[in-house]
């Protein structure tokens, strides 16, 4: 027990040391870039006549107030760091003020929650029955046509698939489906509405399935073809016992383990290729949402959404390494 205690709070305590890590480096890169988000702010509010014939002096000042950025970097990210902690506040957004980022960054999650969730568990159940099954069928010919075919689709990027499919459905039907559901309907409960969610969102889940099942199909079957050649199987075999049974119970099981480890590590590619993929159909997600921060350098904005994904990465990671030794008996905690 005492062990297990200390495997846990080391593992926490770099869980900790990465997020805060990761959090303040993204704080200090975009504070560094070049322009200042305010003067392009107030600048486009004097175009469309907003505060004409007032002071500009004053009003850059009166914003830079209420958007942090008076103080000095250090003073920025310590209140950074006090507001987002204790308040769970990350201040107002400028691609839709006065309304804070948090609000905007909590109307926008679900959407990737849903689509990222639906798309990464579906690929990682298809790729694995796929890919033991081809391994099962080692050197026959669908094996062959199998592993070409995924060979050929694992390289292609999520946008790149994203894109491929939009052109392909406009080649077919002559519509593209833009957002996440009609616009014409109303936000609810609703099967008309949750029908137009499962069509709207069916080609970005597709165009990120099709790349991430090929990847899970090659992984697995590289991981269980060698397997199936071990000694203990040979033995197992030579007992009298199934080859079903030793394929799902002894090689399937064993070749499962580092699929579960290597999925918390693929959140990360996941979460950055998905925000060219909600761009691409103007999915009202998290990476939408940071697409456009980013290009009025929205601070707190950004800021929200690389804690969002930090925290998801980082959090996967750290349940797979609490949970790994409990699936895998062969697994100690001590010897971590």
């Amino acid at each position: 027990m005492k062990q297990i205690t200390k495997y846990i709070i080391r593992r926490v305590i770099l869980y900790l040391l990465s997020l805060w890590l990761s959090i303040s480096f993204g704080f200090f890169i975009f504070r560094i870039l070049p322009g200042n988000p305010v003067y392009a702010f107030v600048a486009t509010l004097s175009r469309y006549g907003h505060g004409a014939g007032q002071d500009i002096e004053k009003i850059l000042d009166s914003y830079l107030e209420v958007f942090g950025l008076k103080q000095d970097l250090w003073t920025q990210y310590a209140n950074f760091w006090k507001e987002l902690i204790l308040r769970g506040n990350l201040g107002p957004s400028i691609i839709n003020f006065p309304n804070s980022s948090m609000g905007l960054i909590l109307r926008s999650l679900p959407w990737s929650m849903g689509l990222l969730g639906i798309s990464i568990l579906l690929s990682w159940i298809l790729g694995n029955i796929i890919g033991a099954f081809l391994a099962w069928k080692k050197d026959a010919r669908i094996d062959k046509i199998g592993s070409t075919i995924s060979l050929g689709l694992s390289p292609f990027p999520y946008y790149i698939m994203a894109l491929m499919l939009m052109l392909t459905v406009f080649y077919l039907t002559g519509t593209i489906m833009y957002g996440a559901y009609n616009p014409k309907l109303s936000i609810g409960l609703s099967l008309e509405f949750i029908l137009s969610v499962i069509t709207y969102g069916s080609l970005p889940a597709v165009s990120i399935v099709i790349s991430e099942t090929a990847g899970w199909i090659i992984s697995m079957r590289s991981l269980l073809v060698p397997i199936l050649g071990e000694d203990y199987l040979t033995f197992a075999e030579a007992k009298g016992l199934e080859k079903r049974r030793i394929f799902s119970a002894y090689a399937l099981r064993n070749a499962i383990l580092p699929q579960i480890t290597y999925l918390g590590m693929t959140l990360g590619s996941i979460m950055s290729g998905s925000i060219l993929v909600e761009t691409i159909f103007n999915y009202p997600g998290i990476g939408k949402l940071f697409q456009s921060a980013l290009s009025l350098l929205d601070y707190n904005t950004i800021m929200g959404c690389l804690v969002v994904v930090m925290f998801t990465v980082l959090t996967a990671n750290l349940l797979i390494d609490l949970l790994l030794p409990l699936i895998d008996p062969r697994i100690r905690y001590e010897g971590q």
